[in-house]
């Protein structure tokens, strides 16, 4: 295993300050940002093979974690993109972002001692990306990609991590899960009055499971009443 990966740091090295994009912050920043997110070993997730070096996001995400803006995401990735720091790969659902030096950038066998191995300590789970230390919300996890397009979501105090939402499919259904978050994101009174996302998914969840087959579920804590018929 790549010690310095696992115990929450990344390389590297002050050639960085003669790189090209150096002086451009936004695009600095986001690369350093994909660095921070790329998988530090190979693992599957949903049938799909993230190689050590890439990781999943979309625009909105890379966003919210960076504070750019969306069109300053797209315009730095397509600088990295032209420069052949990174590949993409984009599908309806996500995108695939890969770091092409990933192993030049991140050698586990240069720049480390022994003595540093043995201070540096995780204080993170292991994420979907497998970047233990990649802290993308304010829980410490990485956001699930069922919310890449519901920003009141993302906004909220614990906004849904892969793990959360992986639980909530297994349970309910991608289907249902995909009509709750968009009902949520609709909600407007949601970040005000719900700190957690997985909580509230859930308890929506859970009503509407327990309604009788005969009601119609709207995914709120309120459900519609059933007149008898006439």
């Amino acid at each position: 295993m790549d010690n310095k990966a696992a115990d929450g740091w990344i390389s590297l090295h002050r050639k960085m300050l003669e790189w090209e994009w150096y002086t451009d912050a936004n695009v600095c920043r986001t690369f350093i940002h994909c660095l921070l997110k790329a998988n530090y070993k190979t693992k599957k997730w949903r049938g799909i093979t993230i190689k050590r070096g890439s990781f999943i996001t979309s625009i909105k995400n890379l966003s919210h974690e960076t504070g750019l803006s969306n069109q300053q995401i797209r315009t730095a990735i397509q600088k990295l993109t032209d420069s052949g720091e990174i590949n993409k790969q984009t599908t309806k659902l996500n995108t695939l972002i890969t770091v092409t030096k990933y192993e030049e950038y991140q050698n586990s066998n240069k720049g480390i001692t022994n003595d540093q191995h043995a201070n540096q300590q995780s204080s993170n789970k292991r994420v979907t990306t497998t970047n233990k230390d990649n802290n993308i919300n304010k829980g410490g996890d990485d956001i699930s990609p069922l919310i890449s397009d519901y920003q009141s979501i993302q906004n909220m105090e614990q906004p849904l991590t892969t793990e959360q939402g992986e639980k909530l499919i297994a349970e309910f259904g991608e289907s249902e899960v995909n009509r709750i978050l968009s009902n949520m994101e609709n909600h407007k009174p949601l970040a005000k009055k719900n700190k957690s996302a997985y909580l509230t998914a859930r308890n929506w969840l859970s009503k509407d499971k327990n309604n009788q087959p005969n009601q119609t579920s709207t995914g709120f804590l309120k459900h519609a009443t059933i007149r008898k018929a006439q």
